[in-house]
């Protein structure tokens, strides 16, 4: 006996909206930083022998537009307000540090995402040779607790995430993953660009891989505050003088880093003990040197802005719901 077309039909579209309800993104979280919302999250700095809160500077709905910064892609009102953050200003001191909207419990799968401006200053010989204390990384994470900071030089952070040096100026570790497990160095084995280390290797700007982010020159703004350091061209496959939207997925036992689309890294956390359900934003100094001056010191930062945190299905509701459409599709072959 033939199955009803209609009967399976009906069924087949019941199953489907169910699984398209389950897949719609739900927006657990989202800040635009037109505002001051610094009331919504949590600063967290580097302590102890690194402790320096005048250097470690966040500012929310900070006005980029101050040095030529274009409104970011995502921004749907032109404003050009958004989160700034600068580590070691002052003081020269290896530090760094992370945000986090206050005790946020996001569940076990979710989508960070948001729009990345990185900025650096030049050194005599322009942007491309980079100047005295530029080599800075900007975060981001998930997986944290919260309430602790979230960087590299740090014995006990409870979370994934991953860096990206924004002038090109380490030797081989430009793009970083730090996974709970690992909490002394960047893992290795976890880039989409390889397995290979060192200068032009898996996590280095020169690699071909990142070739996608091309050579920028800075805001006419800035060229006019400093002709010297902020001519000529960032480094290929740095983020540096443009809006990049990044994305990063906390699903299924793996958490996955994207810039632009392409895939930077997938690290396993399956295992990991993470500290929470939170996300981190965040920056921090690779060497222990401040910019020297304040035109310097203004000029090395990273911007984030339209930050949201979407829900995703889990891996479990997502596999139910395939077999059960594989079982009506099977009923009809056998029917027909």
């Amino acid at each position: 006996m033939k199955m009803p077309l209609k009967i399976f039909s009906l069924s087949a579209a019941a199953v489907m909206f169910a699984f398209g309800s389950t897949a719609k993104a739900q927006t657990l979280f989202n800040d635009s930083f037109n505002t001051d919302t610094s009331g919504n999250w949590t600063i967290n700095k580097s302590t102890g022998a690194n402790a320096n809160d005048a250097g470690q500077i966040a500012e929310f709905g900070y006005n980029y537009a101050t040095y030529g910064v274009p409104s970011a892609p995502r921004t749907t009102d032109g404003s050009r307000t958004g989160l700034r953050l600068r580590p070691n200003v002052t003081g020269g001191i290896f530090s760094g540090f992370s945000v986090s909207p206050t005790a946020q419990n996001f569940g076990p799968a979710y989508k960070l995402s948001f729009d990345l401006w990185t900025n650096y200053i030049g050194g005599t010989g322009g942007l491309g040779t980079g100047g005295s204390g530029s080599t800075e990384a900007a975060t981001a994470g998930v997986g944290t607790a919260g309430t602790s900071a979230q960087w590299a030089g740090s014995p006990t952070y409870d979370s994934v995430f991953f860096g990206n040096v924004i002038d090109g100026g380490t030797a081989g570790t430009d793009y970083r993953a730090y996974p709970r497990a690992n909490n002394a160095a960047p893992a290795t084995g976890a880039y989409a660009a390889g397995t290979t280390t060192g200068t032009g290797g898996a996590a280095d700007n020169t690699n071909p891989y990142y070739s996608f982010l091309t050579s920028k020159t800075a805001p006419a703004e800035q060229v006019a505050l400093s002709s010297t350091t902020q001519s000529g061209n960032s480094a290929v496959g740095t983020t540096s003088f443009a809006w990049h939207r990044v994305d990063i997925l906390n699903y299924g036992g793996f958490v996955e880093w994207d810039i632009d689309g392409v895939r930077i890294s997938t690290v396993n956390v399956t295992a990991q003990g993470l500290g929470g359900n939170n996300i981190l934003l965040g920056m921090f100094d690779t060497t222990a040197g401040s910019p020297v001056g304040t035109t310097a010191q203004e000029l090395n930062f990273a911007l984030f802005d339209n930050v949201s945190v979407v829900a995703v299905p889990e891996p479990g509701s997502i596999a139910a719901l395939s077999a059960l459409v594989g079982g009506l599709m099977l009923r009809r072959r056998r029917s027909v």
